[in-house]
This record gives C-alpha cells, sequence and structure tokens, in this order.
C-alpha cells in the first residue's frame, strides 16, 4: 500500500529498492529501475526493465536490459515516449486490419477492398508521441484487454451491419445498385473508422491531439479512388457497380458516418478508455 501510495522515496538502501520494486510488480505495475553502479545489480535485474547509466559502470551495463548513453532526464522522457508510441502503432495498425478482414469476410466484397485496407494500414501505424501516451500507465497484458477486442470487434461488424443495410436499400439481391451502395458503406465507414482508432478517447470529447499528416494524405487518395469507381463509368463497369440516386447516395453517407460514430459514443461510456 505504501509502495502505491508515496512518490518519492529518499534514503533506501538497496535491498529496500528491491522491496519497493517487488511490491509493485505484486500489485500488478510494469517497473522500470535506473541505477549505475555494482550496488544497483539487484534491483536491475528485479526490475521489468533494467536501465543502466552509460556514464556508471560496466558491471551494471552488463546487468541491465537497456543502457543509455546520454543519461539526461529529457532524454529518457523521449526514448520511453517513443517506444510507447512504436508499441502503440503496432497495436493500432493490428487491430484495424483486423476489423477490416472480419468485415470483408461478412460482407464477401471483393478484393478492391482488401487492397483499400491494405493501403491504410500504414498510415494508421504513423500516430506520433503525444502526452496522452506517455501519461497513460505502462500495461503487462498483452495485445488484446477484454476492452480492445471488443471495440476491434465492434470495428469490424458494425460496417459490416451497415453494408448489408445499404446492400437492402439498393433493391436486394442481385441489383447493381445494392452492390455498389454495399462497397460504398463499407469502404467509407472504414475509412472514417481508420481516424477512430487512432485513440482510446473519443474524437466527441474535443480533445487536442497531434495531427497524421499521413493519414489525412492516405485518406483523401482512398475516398478519391472509391468515389471515382463508384461514379465513373469505366470503374463501374469494372467493378459491376452502377450509378446510385440522389436518395440513394444519401442513405450510402448516413450508413458510412453510423459506425464510426456509434465507435466515438462506446469510448464516452464510463470506465474508458480501457483499450490500453
Amino acid at each position: 500500500t505504501c509502495a502505491r501510495r508515496c512518490s518519492v522515496f529518499v534514503r533506501l538502501t538497496a535491498a529496500d529498492r528491491c522491496r519497493v520494486v517487488e511490491t509493485l510488480q505484486s500489485q500488478g505495475e510494469v517497473v522500470a529501475a535506473t541505477g549505475d553502479s555494482a550496488g544497483d545489480l539487484p534491483l536491475l535485474r528485479a526490475a521489468d526493465v533494467g536501465c543502466a547509466m552509460g556514464s556508471g559502470a560496466n558491471v551494471a551495463a552488463q546487468a541491465a536490459g537497456v543502457t543509455v548513453e546520454d543519461d539526461r532526464f529529457s532524454t529518457m522522457l523521449w526514448g520511453v515516449g517513443a517506444g510507447r508510441s512504436v508499441y502503440e502503432n503496432i497495436c493500432k495498425a493490428l487491430r484495424f486490419s483486423l476489423g477490416c478482414a472480419l468485415s470483408f469476410a461478412a460482407v464477401l466484397l471483393p478484393v478492391l477492398h482488401l487492397l483499400f485496407a491494405l493501403l491504410l494500414i500504414p498510415a494508421v501505424g504513423l500516430e506520433r508521441p503525444s502526452t496522452v501516451t506517455l501519461a497513460a500507465p505502462a500495461r503487462a497484458g498483452g495485445l488484446f484487454t477484454r476492452a480492445a477486442g471488443t471495440v476491434t470487434l465492434l470495428q469490424g461488424l458494425l460496417p459490416a451491419l451497415a453494408a448489408l443495410i445499404g446492400f437492402g436499400l439498393g433493391q436486394g439481391a442481385g441489383s447493381p445498385a445494392g452492390m455498389t451502395m454495399a462497397a460504398g458503406v463499407l469502404g467509407y465507414s472504414q475509412l472514417l473508422c481508420a481516424f477512430s482508432v487512432r485513440s482510446p478517447y473519443s474524437l466527441l470529447a474535443f480533445r487536442r491531439r497531434r495531427f497524421n499528416v499521413a493519414l489525412v494524405l492516405f485518406a483523401l487518395l482512398m475516398g478519391l479512388l472509391l468515389a471515382g469507381a463508384l461514379t465513373l463509368a469505366p470503374l463501374q463497369s469494372l467493378f459491376g457497380f452502377t450509378a446510385l440516386t440522389a436518395s440513394q447516395q444519401m442513405a450510402m453517407a448516413l450508413l458510412s458516418l453510423a459506425p464510426a460514430l456509434l465507435l466515438e459514443l462506446v469510448k464516452l461510456l464510463p470506465g474508458r478508455p480501457a483499450e490500453g
């Protein structure tokens, strides 16, 4: 209890520091420790991440998992932020790709949409470090927490459900209008979901976040390509699409917006964010 309640400990012996680390680990915390001398060997070995100072003893560097050549605090803080950002970007890209795969498997639409998702996945993984990532507590769990799995499942099923509704509104099975609406809804809804997976915080909460230039450019490119496939006669004949009426286009736009909007509303529920 004391280890979790107190922020600063002073005049600790080597044994006391190891006890603090072990107590925090027993409470489910991920613990990093720094040291620069032979006396810090037990501490560096006990911590989840032992970090030795480059200006310290060689024996400490050999026992540690990480050696920091530039041991200024600002440099270490930047390194932690960069490492967390890379890990979170990998998680976001994998979750987005799994959600897209689930949508496409549920609706069984052409390879066009698979290529569409594959081009967006790298952009999703290009988020820069943010204060939110650095301030969040470290997690000892794997890629998917229960909440992260739920959000990924929703990101896959909601666009698929919206696409099936669009297909039904397009006058049923075998109708080119139905397939055209389903393709448009699935493509545009996943494009919007790519922005939703950027952060565990809802866009509706109006939190300040960094600008992902790559994602915006890829989204614009993919949106234009999909619009061309849905509206230009040569591409329509290539993919089996047809021209939509104004009411069908409006329905497609609303159905495309609905999945991302529902995902953002889920993030506002009590206890969020929890997907890591």
